[in-house]
């Protein structure tokens, strides 16, 4: 049986070193937070989380190598948990007692040596490696296909007429079907995660994203991000950044542009702070800046084989819409539906790593949940199919694989851009294992319901009466 020496982050900033008998360093982490041992010193520090783990062959070994990680300073330690091997090797040199180096500084000039020999894979940037107004060319071209759009039909349940049939497009003024937009966004954003949000702590919004060119099974994205604002946070460990990412076709057509903003960990917590620069973001796109998609003509639209007879005219701003149905999220579809966009994070993929987090398991990526209650919105919005724009997004609560997701709408403002195509500004909340007949949101004090998952503010096309 393997012995573990570990090092856990306490709730107040304190790091605790220990050892485990077993081959789940994992299951010690959850005894920690569980309050198993009511003397140890992170029971009133809980929760906990662990950073750093070495496994060692033989018990007197861990020992020796977890009572001298307890000796250590604190930037010693902090080194060892970023695997910054030359600042170890420079705070620890000369320091080996008389009886020359001990087992584990042995293995861990041993380290250092391997640390040489494997500089080629890709760490992700840390808040301190981004720069104002930087951009990033983001690996790897995207071209979307026929497969991908049947996956996400699968994966989401999709129904929307215009996404599903070549026949209803063409009926509607388009050359065929486009790619929904959620999907190219999807895409898009997927590409951002080994540069940006690798290291995050967590996506945090959206703001001012267009949707400016149609995508076609055939096309081509790319993406890339500038960093607009930086701000590294009170506790000095993480910082927020703020990129304005760009998707473009094969043709160099911008496909869609967006704003997030995500909080990154530092690699070093005594790194010096950047100018804070907080970038000023709309509240909303406008509506005279909504694209519609070219040739986009509701004039003979089918509302039979829409799905629904309810056209611009029928919504009025103030409406609420309960859509009524409910779809669990299950571990396999959620990965899946990751994996097609090529997103990387690894909160999404990593089950043995995310027994030691907060949470204990794998966290569903965001936009499972916007696409999910997407689809659901179908019962009540049939006609609102083609996303415009994205005012405004937040992921308020966590979503886990087994949770039910259940939306509803709030119609937020119309506006009419031509004379057969509205468009509806909806204000679109999804809940989980909680059905949403009451339409749960915010108390009188402006705090989310305990269920709400996502509150998202977007503009969608519809057909003119």
């Amino acid at each position: 049986m393997r012995v573990f020496v570990y090092i856990l982050r306490c709730a107040d900033g304190s790091y605790y070193t220990g050892s485990h008998r077993g081959d789940d360093p994992g299951a010690r982490v959850a005894q920690h937070n569980a309050g198993v041992h009511s003397t140890a010193y992170t029971y009133t520090r809980r929760p906990v989380e662990l950073i750093w783990a070495q496994d060692f062959e033989r018990y007197d070994e861990a020992v020796a190598a977890e009572r001298q990680v307890k000796g250590w300073s604190r930037a010693k330690k902090e080194a060892l948990m970023r695997r910054d091997w030359p600042e170890l090797k420079r705070l620890a040199k000369g320091r080996s007692g008389p009886g020359g180096p001990t087992l584990f500084e042995r293995n861990l000039a041993k380290a250092l040596a391997e640390r040489r020999m494997s500089t080629k894979s890709n760490p992700g940037n840390f808040f301190e490696d981004f720069r104002l107004g930087q951009v990033i060319r983001h690996a790897t071209p995207r071209t979307v296909t026929g497969g991908d759009v049947s996956l996400y039909t699968a994966l989401t349940g999709s129904r929307y007429a215009l996404f599903s049939a070549d026949t209803f497009a063409q009926g509607c003024g388009l050359p065929r079907a486009p790619v929904d937009p959620l999907l190219a966004f999807h895409m898009v954003f997927g590409k951002t995660v080994p540069d940006v949000s690798l290291n995050a702590v967590a996506n945090l919004g959206y703001a001012e994203g267009r949707f400016l060119t149609p995508v076609y099974p055939g096309d081509t994205l790319t993406s890339s991000s500038e960093v607009i604002g930086l701000k590294e946070n009170a506790n000095g460990k993480t910082g927020v950044v703020h990129v304005r990412t760009t998707g473009v076709n094969q043709r160099g057509e911008t496909a869609m542009s967006y704003c997030r903003w995500v909080m990154v960990n530092k690699r070093d917590a005594g790194a010096p702070a950047p100018e804070a620069v907080a970038p000023k973001l709309a509240a909303a796109v406008d509506a005279k800046d909504l694209v519609v998609p070219a040739g986009l003509d509701f004039g003979a639209y089918d509302s039979d084989l829409s799905g629904s007879a309810h056209l611009y005219e029928d919504y009025a701003t103030g409406e609420k819409i309960d859509h009524v149905d409910g779809m669990t999220v299950e571990e396999a579809e959620h990965q899946i539906a990751t994996r097609l966009y090529q997103n990387t994070a690894k909160v999404h993929f990593d089950a043995l790593a995310q027994q030691a987090s907060r949470f204990g398991k794998r966290l569903i990526y965001g936009g499972v949940a916007i696409s999910t209650a997407r689809a659901l919105a179908f019962n009540g919005l049939a006609n609102a199919a083609y996303t415009l724009a994205i005012n405004a997004g937040r992921h308020v609560n966590p979503l886990f694989a087994g949770d039910t997701v259940y939306a509803w709408s709030e119609v937020l403002d119309r506006a009419e851009l031509s004379p057969c195509v509205g468009a509806l500004r909806l204000r679109l909340v999804a809940t989980k294992n909680k059905p949403c007949a009451d339409h749960p949101y915010k108390n009188d004090d402006g705090e989310y319901d305990p269920a709400v998952i996502l509150d998202f503010d977007y503009w969608a096309a519809i057909p003119l009466s």
